[in-house]
């Protein structure tokens, strides 16, 4: 694993930026990216935000931005404290060769920015709640795309939002989006909630490892496991499970996190698991295609083409759904139903089915 790969300071951020968009390696590398990926520090706050006590710290971030990179943690030690005994932000707000953008962390995590990413654009292209695919539903295109901030949303899908259109049924909430042009689709059940980032983003490219941390996340105790993240990464891709055998136990008898911050191209995205989970990331092509979908009493009986929904569900290459009425609705009552899927892989033929109640998976070897 090349130094690269371990290094996370600013700096080391630049030069790996300019090795991903293809410059050649020579002397000035992080200087030339700099000029020719201009970042602009335009307002930077810490506090109680949105609407609590801040301060303005602009100016210290700004003199914290190093070779066209800034990584920067939300901490007390760096701002000072001016909401005592609360939970507080960092927000950024910046400008990439003119595009604004912004992004917010909480205290204790690290914002990191690469001038040479490509800025996220966001666009809500609609929003439906209710008791979906087609039961009474409401179309809350214009609040959701109210609620999207820095190009990123976290909304729950609660009557307390969006009001009940289906009184005594179970809902969900449906978001179709793009983000940079890409055409996406992400549906979360009542009372969960709905997150787009630009983790989001399909990703092709390499993948690098920018800072990794496991422990009682985000302001408890844990332990630096950059070099070791970086050392599991293979062929552009990453698999860790966040356990105490794999890196240590920084707080006892306290449930524990792993948080990965990485490159993929020019894309910085960060991920998120809680312990004994796994964390996945790919740069590599998807795979799978999902060329159709059916749900109900196959073959020939009442069934619902549920291609678009199950497509959405595939995550990393890989596809694991369950065959019931929540998730596709019940088109044959009282009749014991069945969910087919065809697909291919690495442009390969394929079929999978299952019964009623049943996980259909698919795993990133296509198997």
């Amino acid at each position: 694993m090349t130094l690269l790969a371990r290094m996370w300071k600013p700096a080391a951020i630049a030069l790996a930026c300019c090795i991903i968009i293809g410059l050649a390696s020579a002397p000035g590398l992080a200087a030339e990216a700099a000029k020719q990926n201009k970042m602009v520090i335009v307002k930077a706050v810490y506090g109680d935000l949105p609407s609590g006590a801040s301060v303005d710290v602009t100016k210290k971030v700004t003199e914290m931005v190093k070779d066209g990179a800034l990584t920067v943690e939300a901490t007390n030690d760096n701002f000072t404290d001016p909401a005592e005994g609360i939970g507080k932000k960092l927000r950024v707000e910046y400008t990439i060769n003119g595009m604004p953008q912004a992004r917010t962390v909480n205290e204790n995590e690290t914002l990191s920015i690469l001038s040479c990413e490509t800025p996220i654009k966001l666009v809500i292209v609609k929003a439906v709640y209710g008791d979906l695919p087609s039961g009474a539903s409401v179309d809350v295109t214009k609040k959701v795309a109210e609620m999207a901030k820095d190009n990123s949303l976290t909304v729950e899908a609660t009557n307390d939002n969006f009001t009940d259109p289906a009184d005594g049924i179970g809902k969900k909430l449906r978001v179709d989006f793009t983000i940079n042009g890409k055409a996406l689709v992400k549906t979360v059940d009542e009372n969960a909630t709905l997150t787009i980032s630009a983790a989001d983003l399909p990703m092709i490219g390499k993948l690098v490892v920018v800072k990794a941390i496991y422990g009682d996340l985000p302001s408890g105790a844990s332990v630096d496991v950059t070099k070791k993240v970086a050392e599991m990464v293979k062929d552009d891709s990453l698999s860790v499970d966040a356990t105490n055998e794999n890196f240590t136990d920084p707080a006892e008898g306290v449930g524990k996190k792993l948080r990965v911050d990485y490159t993929i191209g020019d894309v910085t995205a960060s991920k998120t698991v809680n312990e004994n989970e796994n964390l996945s990331v790919s740069g590599k092509p998807t795979k799978l295609v999902i060329v159709k979908a059916e749900y109900g009493d196959l073959p020939g009986g009442g069934k619902v083409d549920v291609t678009a929904k199950v497509a959405g569900m595939v995550k990393d290459g890989a596809l694991s759904v369950d065959a019931t009425n929540e998730n596709f609705t019940d088109p044959a009552e009282g009749v014991g139903k069945t969910l087919r899927i065809d697909y291919t892989f690495n442009g390969v033929q394929k079929s999978k089915s299952v019964g009623e109640n049943e996980t259909l998976t698919i795993s990133a070897a296509g198997d």
